[in-house]
C-alpha cells in the first residue's frame, strides 16, 4: 500500500477540510484563459472621464475601514471579487475570481499575474493566485456591502413601491349604504333602482281605440 501511495504521488496532494470548496485545475485554467481575453478586450475599450459630485463620505469604503465593515460576506465558487485594501500583497483595485471557498479565507485566481502571487498548490499559473480573508475583498457577482448617509447599513426593502398584496387584488368593491332614521342600514338609490328592476314584471300598456 505504501508502495502504491508513493507511485501515485498521494502524499504530494493538498489536504483540505470536508467544508472545503475548490475548482480543480481544468476549471481554473479555463477561467485564466477567459480572464485573458477580458483583459485584450478591456484595454481597447476608450473611456470617458466623468466627474461625480454630491456622493457623502459616509457612504464611501474607506480601505483601513474594510477589516470591520466586509468580515460578514459571503462567497461562491466563481464570483468575481476585487481587492479593496490599500496595503499587503495584493494591489489596490486588482479583480478575480473565487476558485476556493475556505474557513476563513478564499482562494482567488486575479486576471493578470502578481508580484507575490501563488500557484495555490499547482492549481494555476504561477504568480496568479493567492488566499485572501474575506474582509479584504469585495463581491462583485452578489453586492452586499450597502451603506447609507449615516454610515450604518442601509436596509433592504422588502416590497417595491406600487407593491399590491394578493389579497387587496382579490377584494371587491361593495355597494354604498345609507343608513335610515331607526338606524338600519339601506342600499344606496342605484342599487335599490336596480333590485326593483329585476323584481318588477314588464308592464304593457293597451292603447284604447
Amino acid at each position: 500500500m505504501r508502495r502504491w501511495l508513493k507511485e501515485k504521488r498521494v502524499d504530494n496532494l493538498p489536504r483540505a477540510s470536508l467544508a472545503d470548496e475548490q475548482l480543480d485545475e481544468t476549471v481554473i485554467a479555463y477561467i485564466e484563459q477567459e480572464a485573458a481575453k477580458y483583459l485584450v478586450w478591456h484595454e481597447n475599450l476608450v473611456f470617458k472621464k466623468v466627474c461625480v459630485k454630491g456622493i457623502p463620505r459616509k457612504v464611501l469604503l474607506r480601505p483601513e475601514d474594510a477589516d470591520s465593515r466586509l468580515h460578514e460576506q459571503l462567497f461562491k465558487l466563481g464570483d468575481r471579487v476585487v481587492y479593496v485594501k490599500d496595503s499587503g500583497a495584493v494591489p489596490l483595485d486588482t479583480k478575480g475570481t473565487v476558485v476556493g471557498v475556505l474557513d476563513k479565507q478564499v482562494e482567488v485566481v486575479f486576471d493578470s499575474a502578481i508580484m507575490s502571487g501563488q500557484d495555490l498548490g499547482g492549481r494555476c499559473s504561477e504568480f496568479r493566485g493567492m488566499s485572501l480573508p474575506f474582509h479584504s475583498l469585495i463581491n462583485l457577482s452578489v453586492p452586499q456591502f450597502v451603506m447609507s448617509e449615516s454610515g450604518k447599513a442601509a436596509p433592504t426593502k422588502k416590497h417595491s413601491a406600487g407593491h399590491v398584496s394578493s389579497k387587496q387584488s382579490n377584494r371587491q368593491p361593495r355597494p354604498l349604504q345609507e343608513s335610515t332614521q331607526n338606524g338600519s342600514a339601506r342600499p344606496s338609490g342605484k342599487s335599490q333602482s336596480n333590485r326593483r328592476s329585476q323584481q318588477d314584471p314588464p308592464r304593457i300598456l293597451k292603447r284604447s281605440v
